[in-house]
């Protein structure tokens, strides 16, 4: 069951109507819509919110969060593989090559570049925060490096 079915179905054992659960929680019935329609991510805030209104057990309410958590990496994974394919499609537009790189500076003409690249995008500004988030994360770190790698390895076999 995914997070917007268990809130719809908890929301409807009470029966309450969605202007009802967002006034209780402090929201627009729009917003409830969206969640429970899953076009938006609550937040962890919104979701316990959710979790008392609807009076959960602790335990579904540790099931409601761990269904949006998985629900919001799953949507940075989608945006990181969208992202990564603009990526892959503008090198190979650009003849796939990066400018040659002298001296042993290397890592600081990369490191601009990757400035620069984040100041001229906002939508990698908020994926550079995202990865932020999830390496300063113990338990998601593992995954994240190793999910970049095979990221950097498509990249190098496309």
């Amino acid at each position: 069951m995914s997070f917007g079915a268990m809130i719809r179905e908890r929301r409807q054992q009470q029966g309450w109507t969605q202007r009802q659960l967002a006034e209780a929680i402090g929201c627009t019935d729009g917003y409830v819509a969206h969640i429970e329609n899953e076009v938006k991510l609550p937040s962890v805030e919104i979701a316990v919110a959710l979790g008392r209104a609807l009076q959960l057990t602790f335990e579904d309410q540790q099931r409601l969060l761990d269904l949006v958590e998985t629900a919001q990496r799953q949507r940075v994974d989608q945006r990181i593989r969208t992202r990564g394919a603009v990526a892959r499609g503008a090198l190979r537009t650009r003849g796939g090559t990066r400018p040659p790189v002298q001296g042993s500076d290397a890592d600081d003409v990369d490191a601009e570049r990757i400035v620069s690249d984040l100041s001229a995008d906002p939508d990698l500004r908020v994926a550079y925060q995202h990865l932020k988030t999830a390496l300063a994360n113990p338990r998601m770190r593992d995954t994240v490096l190793n999910a970049l790698r095979a990221f950097a390895r498509e990249g190098d076999a496309g």
